[in-house]
């Protein structure tokens, strides 16, 4: 085994929202807002210098006709 060591960093980068699905029959998907709007990462200096973004777990908006607030985890997709 070898394992390769590198110098951390740390990195203040924006949350995207993902979302699936439509809204309910006429309504359509105004602002979506993430508070908050950035998150910091650390990690190996390599993967933190190039992370553009995070993004929320995904929303299921299927059939809403309502505003609503939703507490989700953040993913780091390559």
């Amino acid at each position: 085994m070898r394992a390769e060591l590198e110098p951390a960093d740390t990195r203040l980068v924006e949350i995207r929202p993902r979302r699936v699905g439509e809204p309910g029959e006429s309504f359509d998907l105004g602002e979506i807002k993430v508070t908050p709007a950035q998150v910091e990462v650390r990690g190996p200096r390599s993967a933190v210098s190039t992370l553009e973004y995070v993004w929320t777990e995904p929303v299921d908006v299927t059939d809403r006709t309502e505003s609503f607030e939703k507490r989700v985890q953040l993913r780091i997709d390559n």
